[in-house]
């Protein structure tokens, strides 16, 4: 299990620090137009643009994984249902809120 070992620490911060920025950037001004760095800005319109943008750095990054990693089989599997999952979940999740946002609901 050295595999899950490696991949629990990561995942806590990731979901501490997610949490704060989005704690911090909830009630701000949201950016739809122009160029912005921080995701937490930005409209969901323009969330749902940048993550269909990153989604051929996540082919070619499992690609590589594939190529490059001994991983097992049934854990390469697994890793890969759950972040393409993940992925499509934030892109309707994104396009939801855009279209609630757009209708005034």
């Amino acid at each position: 299990m050295p595999e899950l070992e490696g991949l629990v620490f990561p995942v806590i911060i990731t979901i501490i620090i997610t949490s704060i920025f989005s704690i911090f950037f909830m009630r701000k001004d949201k950016i739809d137009k122009g160029f912005a760095i921080n995701y937490f800005k930005l409209s969901y319109r323009r969330k749902m643009i940048r993550t269909l943008t990153v989604f051929p750095l996540l082919i070619v990054a499992s690609i590589l994984i594939i190529i490059y990693t001994e991983i097992n089989s049934v854990v390469l599997t697994t890793y890969g249902v759950i972040i393409y999952s993940l992925f499509l979940l934030q892109l309707l999740y994104n396009y939801i809120n855009w279209k609630k946002k757009e209708c005034g609901a």
